[in-house]
């Protein structure tokens, strides 16, 4: 039976066309690649469910010295960790990691940078007195440090452009 409307133009943009019935092998294997598609962010968010929120739940955050979490919007991330040897650790293995399901991190997008409340201690032991937290992109926005009217450290975000 078939269920498709006859005259019918609109098609879903990732179905498969209709094949003609013809033996296995008079067909030939085809490999399509779906990039900035409509369906690649959705396909990212499947795949890196498994590879990166699954293990990292279950294998990284169990070995952490201190607190760790992960914000993952379809193939952009950031981890925030409260001890830099736990940063350190899952960077490399994050490396590991995706070599081994054919992925590779943005070299140029992929840091560590020390992102804590400024005048805390940990921060000037780590980076001198006069330090100032790093800031970084996620999702078209620059997060960063500010004082609040009230002179509060915040959170910042500002569009990028």
């Amino acid at each position: 039976m078939d269920n498709r409307r006859s005259g019918s133009s609109t098609r879903s943009p990732w179905a498969a066309p209709a094949l003609p019935a013809t033996r296995l092998s008079d067909r030939v294997s085809q490999v399509t690649y779906c990039v900035q598609g409509v369906i690649s962010p959705i396909l990212a968010n499947v795949y890196l469910h498994e590879v990166l929120d699954g293990w990292f739940e279950t294998e990284v955050r169990p070995r952490l010295y201190g607190r760790g979490f992960l914000i993952r919007y379809a193939d952009d991330g950031v981890f925030g960790f409260t001890d830099r040897r736990d940063a350190e650790r899952v960077l490399t293995a994050l490396h590991r990691r995706f070599g081994r399901y054919g992925l590779t991190l943005h070299e140029e997008k992929t840091r560590i940078v020390p992102f804590q409340q400024p005048g805390t201690g940990a921060l000037r032991q780590e980076l001198g007195p006069e330090a100032r937290p790093g800031s970084f992109d996620f999702l078209g926005f620059r997060h960063f440090w500010a004082t609040s009217q009230r002179g509060l450290w915040v959170v910042r975000r500002k569009r990028q452009r």
